[in-house]
């Protein structure tokens, strides 16, 4: 810190230039040092060590700016997952949810809102699905139309039988008229090939609306005041993890959960963090031994790489590149330094651990 001052008063080197460096320099050793992820985010690693200095470093030093990191966050890797994903129509949908919730997060102010965990869960898993819930809405109300008109035949026919039929089929269509996207499970559900059980339904809404209790947003702001900013996000590390480990809805919980921790860090002005597919491994790893022994020591780790990897990408090498005066007509330049490989954006399509309910609904 002493050397960093000394650099800025001196005005010899761009501190930010100098930030860029020492990742740099950290990229290559990581490589050197032929260790894998998986390793780098164990407990007690001093690669570990190194990039909670660095955080802290940054933050220490610079006033950063979410709103710039935000935009560059989703105009690289929101928009441009249709890339990397595939093409059929509920992809497609569910490009426009992450898009709906980055938005939603981009425009969200934390100096006017008084922040509780489960309002915004909520409203994210709500944005998440809102592409499929209005495009069922347009397919329910078309079918509503074609049953009615059905109703009205068998009225003018004075087919008793029909219309009972057609009655419960409209009768059936309007108790569906619910929405997906902001509502919790009422059914069981296991983790595919994971030994541990699931909360149950009515246990995962008791949890969620814990948050709801004075308690907890007086625990929230408590941590949030804290100058400590790993304790902090230990917390929301924690927070995010027990939301995947109750699985409070019937799909898009870690979507969800990964975005309201994206919302969490706004808050302590953190950016945003996603992952790639070379690390779904080590990431799942370390979330399932959190979920299954109640340690966070390594998903706490991979995300202080992954806030690393963050301020490398959204904040340093922008501000580099546009102090050198280059634009970007590709996203070939951007590596992740630890790994040193173009950025992929993470999805679900392959992680997801629901099976089918297998016990009557609550």
């Amino acid at each position: 810190m002493d050397f960093l001052k000394t650099v800025n008063s001196s005005e010899i080197v761009d501190s930010k230039e100098l930030f860029a460096t020492m990742f740099e320099i950290l990229q290559i050793a990581e490589r050197s040092s032929k260790k894998s992820y998986e390793k780098l985010v164990k407990k007690n690693s001093s690669e570990t060590n190194l990039v909670k200095t660095l955080i802290e470093m940054y933050y220490n030093s610079f006033e950063t700016n979410y709103e710039v990191m935000i935009y560059n966050f989703k105009k690289k890797y929101i928009e441009n997952e249709a890339k990397v994903e595939y093409n059929d129509e509920d992809q497609k949908l569910e490009l426009v949810g992450l898009g709906y919730m980055y938005d939603y997060i981009q425009e969200y102010k934390p100096n006017e809102h008084d922040f509780n965990i489960f309002i915004q869960i909520m409203k994210l898993h709500s944005l998440l699905y809102k592409p499929f819930d209005d495009m069922h809405k347009e397919e329910r109300e078309q079918e509503r139309l074609k049953i009615e008109k059905e109703l009205e035949e068998a009225i003018k026919n004075k087919d008793i039988k029909a219309y009972r039929t057609i009655k419960a089929q409209l009768k059936s269509l309007g108790d569906s008229q619910s929405s997906f996207g902001g509502s919790l499970r009422n059914t069981e559900v296991d983790l595919n090939k994971v030994e541990y059980h699931v909360p149950t339904a009515k246990e995962a809404s008791i949890f969620l609306n814990s948050f709801l209790n004075p308690e907890k947003k007086i625990e929230y702001e408590n941590i949030l005041a804290n100058k400590d900013i790993f304790k902090y996000i230990e917390y929301c590390v924690k927070v995010y993890v027990d939301i995947i480990k109750y699985q409070p809805f019937n799909n898009g919980n870690k979507r969800t959960a990964r975005a309201l921790l994206n919302l969490m860090f706004k808050n302590k002005n953190i950016p945003p963090v996603y992952i790639v597919r070379s690390e779904r491994k080590p990431y799942k790893e370390a979330l399932l031994e959190a979920i299954t022994t109640g340690d966070c020591t390594d998903i706490t780790n991979f995300y202080y790489f992954k806030i690393c990897d963050s301020i490398y990408e959204l904040d340093i090498l922008p501000y580099i590149e546009e102090k050198k005066g280059k634009t970007n007509t590709n996203d070939e330049h951007i590596k992740i330094y630890t790994m040193g490989k173009k950025k992929e954006v993470e999805d679900d399509s392959d992680i997801k651990l629901y099976n089918k309910p297998k016990i009557t609904q609550i």
